[in-house]
């Protein structure tokens, strides 16, 4: 619960972020993280309701999740790109860009650790919650991206500013998408194999 609280101040930031620098990406990335926080709200809730180890249920509900991500990735990149043509003339304080590094990089790090840690628990449900943890903490690198080049990218040439944004998002789009897909993949197969588990039980 507490990385949950901690990505509705992110909203916050991201939210005041757009009206100081009039930059709707923005927005929308407030919009996308606040998606992201009903999807923990909604996977937690479903922690608590799903009974006897009702792995049919849990893995359902693990590849809706998979779906939702599908296709926030979609907005994901759309993002991306306002962020790459909006970004050109904003000027970050150092105190911004610290707090953005602060914020992603402890959020990476337990996002890891937690996936790493529950791994043994083998429910889909929990796996469900520590992938949109990490997925929530991954897309962070986009405004911390931003916040670094126009602070150091000031003598750098454009172009290579331009396309290390690029870069970044591409990379962050790829790596939420692939996320996206083995949750549906996964789930596929755990769900043909306890169906035909169950039928022939």
């Amino acid at each position: 619960m507490g990385s949950v609280l901690l990505n509705i101040l992110y909203v916050f930031a991201m939210l005041t972020s757009g009206i100081f620098f009039r930059a709707y990406w923005f927005y929308a990335l407030a919009a996308y993280y606040l998606t992201l926080i009903v999807m923990r709200i909604f996977v937690l809730k479903n922690t608590t309701e799903v009974q006897d180890g009702n792995l049919l249920q849990e893995y359902r509900r693990y590849r809706l999740c998979g779906i939702m991500m599908l296709f926030l990735n979609l907005a994901l990149v759309v993002i991306v790109y306002y962020a790459i043509h909006q970004s050109k003339e904003l000027e970050h304080s150092y105190v911004y860009a610290a707090a953005m590094a602060v914020y992603t990089f402890s959020a990476i790090i337990w996002a890891i650790v937690s996936i790493v840690r529950y791994r043994r628990y083998e429910s889909p449900i929990l796996s469900a919650a520590k992938s949109i943890s990490f997925v929530s903490a991954v897309v962070s690198l986009i405004s911390l991206e931003s916040a670094l080049s126009s602070i150091f990218g000031k003598e750098t040439d454009f172009k290579k500013i331009v396309l290390t944004r690029k870069i970044t998002g591409i990379t962050v789009c790829a790596v939420v998408l692939s996320m996206a897909l083995y949750m549906i993949i996964r789930a596929n197969i755990q769900l043909r194999r306890l169906e035909k588990k169950k039928y022939y039980s």
